[in-house]
């Protein structure tokens, strides 16, 4: 196997993963600080949700076979993972409701 450098739609797929993580990290604690209502995660988490989909897209391009084994099965745990939490949060909001 080549040493190969990462070509630029490998690296913006990995590096997009990354942010992203990081983003849903951040998401949950910063909308209790501000304490607004359970829509505001809602949307940024379905905002995160939908750069995953489009992290999984830009990797399963990609020429490089470690970018595309990462990008399915790193992305397409955070995808789950973040819609639970959408779920979850749409349930909450939906039992507070009057």
């Amino acid at each position: 196997m080549e040493n190969e450098k990462l070509d630029k739609r490998s690296l913006q797929a990995v590096s997009l993963t990354a942010v992203l993580l990081v983003a849903s990290i951040i998401v949950f604690p910063v909308a209790k600080l501000v304490k607004a209502d359970l829509w505001l995660p809602i949307t940024l988490f379905a905002i995160v949700d939908a750069g995953f989909v489009f992290a999984l897209i830009l990797g399963v391009k990609s020429n490089r076979r470690f970018v595309k084994v990462f990008s399915l099965l790193a992305n397409g745990t955070f995808i789950v993972a973040t819609s639970f939490m959408i779920y979850l949060l749409l349930i909450a909001n939906g039992i507070s409701e009057p």
